[in-house]
């Protein structure tokens, strides 16, 4: 996990911690909320490019 993206990784907890406590339909929108912030960072760019180069991304660690 240390290698993952630390805002991807940072975003799918509070999607477990916080959507525990909403109910199902709440908790699906709130995934989808989160999922556009992590799609929308630069990590994101950077993972798709080196996906489709096919090399490992050095994703930048939090300051």
């Amino acid at each position: 996990m240390a290698e993952k993206s630390f805002q991807a990784l940072h975003l799918n907890k509070r999607a477990i911690n916080e959507g525990l406590n909403m109910d199902i339909e709440r908790a699906f929108a709130y995934e989808a909320e989160l999922f556009g912030i992590a799609f929308s960072t630069e990590d994101q760019k950077a993972g798709m490019e080196g996906f489709l180069q096919k090399k490992k991304v050095q994703f930048r660690k939090p300051s």
